[in-house]
C-alpha cells in the first residue's frame, strides 16, 4: 500500500518520507545538462551570488536544494501535527510536499523558492502561534523578518508580506501594533540589503536591474508535451478533489482548523497572486502554493473511507510525475 502507510504516526513512515524524497530526487540527473539562465533570472542577487559559488557543483547544488526540500516537508508536517490542523496525526503533507515539488527538472535543481518556502514554512507557524495569544507581538515581528528575508531571496515572496495582514484580521482582535511590528520585520532584511549595495556603490545597477528583470520581457513558460498534459490534468484533479474535500470537513473541524484552513486557503490566492512578479511564469513559479495545497491535499486523503480509492488517487498522483520525468529520458 503507497498512501495508507503514511496516514499513520509511526517511525516506519517517518523513515519513508526521505526514502520516497531520495527516490524521486534521482531523476535530477536526467537534468544535469540543462541550462539554468532562466533559475538565476528567477532569483535575487543573493541567491545569483550562491548559485554562481556553486558553479560546476551539479550534485552539491542538488544535495543542497533536496536537504532544503525535505527540511520543508518536515517542517511543514511538524506545524500541521503541532496545531492538530487535520483531523489525525500523519505524514502526508510530508510525502505530498515532495511529489508537488519534484514534478518537473526545475524543482530538481538548486532554485530560489527552495530558499523562500523552507522561510514562508517557519513564517507560517510563527502565525498559527499566534491563535488567542494576549500579545503576539515577537510572533508577528518574527513572521515579517522571516518574509522579508525571502523576498529578498525570490522576489514574488514580496507579495507575502499580505498573507501577515491576513493572518492578523483572522485570529486576532484589531491591534494596530502589530501591523506595524509586522512591517518593520518585513522592512528589516530589505534595510541591510539596499545598504550593502548603496556601500559598494551599486544600488542604482541593483535597483534598475531588480526592477526591470521582474516587470519586463514576462512570459509563460509552460510545455505542451503529451506527459505534462498528463500531469496538468491529474494535478488539477487532485487539487479540485482536495478543495471539494475541505468544503465538506468544515462541518465537523474545531474552530482553530477552521480559521488556519481559511488562511491556508488565503495564503494559496495570495501565492497565485505573487506568479506574477515571476520573470518566467511556469510551474516552479508555482512552488508557493505547494505549501497549502500539500495540507488541503492531506486532508482529502484521510476523508477519503475507501482505501483502494486512496490509492488509486495517490498512484495517479505519483505516476504523473514519473511519465514527466520518463519523458525527459526518451528524449536523450
Amino acid at each position: 500500500m503507497l498512501i495508507t502507510s503514511f496516514k499513520a504516526y509511526t517511525p516506519t513512515s517517518l523513515l519513508k518520507v526521505p526514502l520516497w524524497g531520495l527516490f524521486l530526487w534521482f531523476f535530477s540527473v536526467l537534468y544535469r545538462n540543462w541550462p539554468d539562465n532562466h533559475l538565476l533570472n528567477q532569483g535575487m542577487p543573493l541567491f545569483t551570488h550562491f548559485n554562481q559559488a556553486l558553479s560546476g557543483l551539479f550534485f552539491l547544488k542538488v544535495f543542497i536544494a533536496f536537504l532544503l526540500t525535505l527540511s520543508s516537508a518536515f517542517m511543514l508536517n511538524y506545524i500541521v501535527n503541532e496545531h492538530n490542523l487535520l483531523s489525525k496525526k500523519t505524514y502526508l503533507p510530508a510525502l505530498l510536499y515532495l511529489i508537488y515539488n519534484s514534478c518537473c527538472g526545475d524543482f530538481l535543481r538548486l532554485n530560489p523558492s527552495s530558499f523562500s518556502n523552507l522561510l514562508i514554512i517557519a513564517a507560517c507557524h510563527q502565525l498559527f502561534n499566534t491563535y488567542r495569544q494576549d500579545s503576539a507581538r515577537p510572533e508577528v515581528f518574527n513572521a515579517g523578518v522571516l518574509l522579508g528575508l525571502a523576498s529578498t531571496i525570490y522576489l514574488p515572496s514580496l507579495v507575502l508580506f499580505l498573507f501577515i495582514w491576513v493572518a492578523l484580521i483572522i485570529y486576532r482582535p484589531f491591534i494596530w501594533q502589530e501591523y506595524m511590528l509586522s512591517l518593520l520585520g518585513f522592512l528589516l532584511p530589505w534595510v541591510y540589503f539596499v545598504v550593502y549595495y548603496f556601500w559598494n556603490d551599486q544600488l542604482k545597477t541593483m535597483w534598475v536591474g531588480m526592477v526591470y528583470k521582474h516587470t519586463a520581457g514576462k512570459y509563460f513558460q509552460f510545455s505542451t508535451q503529451p506527459s505534462y498534459i498528463w500531469l496538468y490534468l491529474v494535478f488539477g484533479t487532485v487539487i479540485l478533489l482536495s478543495f471539494l474535500g475541505y468544503t465538506t470537513s468544515q462541518l465537523v473541524m474545531p474552530l482553530k482548523s477552521k480559521k488556519t484552513f481559511s488562511l491556508l486557503l488565503w495564503c494559496f490566492l495570495i501565492g497565485v497572486l505573487s506568479v506574477y512578479l515571476a520573470p518566467v511564469i511556469s510551474i516552479a513559479s508555482l512552488s508557493v502554493i505547494t505549501i497549502p495545497l500539500a495540507v488541503i491535499s492531506a486532508n482529502l486523503f484521510l476523508q477519503i473511507k475507501k482505501t483502494w480509492l486512496a490509492e488509486v488517487l495517490f498512484s495517479f498522483l505519483l505516476l504523473a510525475v514519473l511519465v514527466v520525468h520518463l519523458g525527459v529520458f526518451l528524449q536523450k
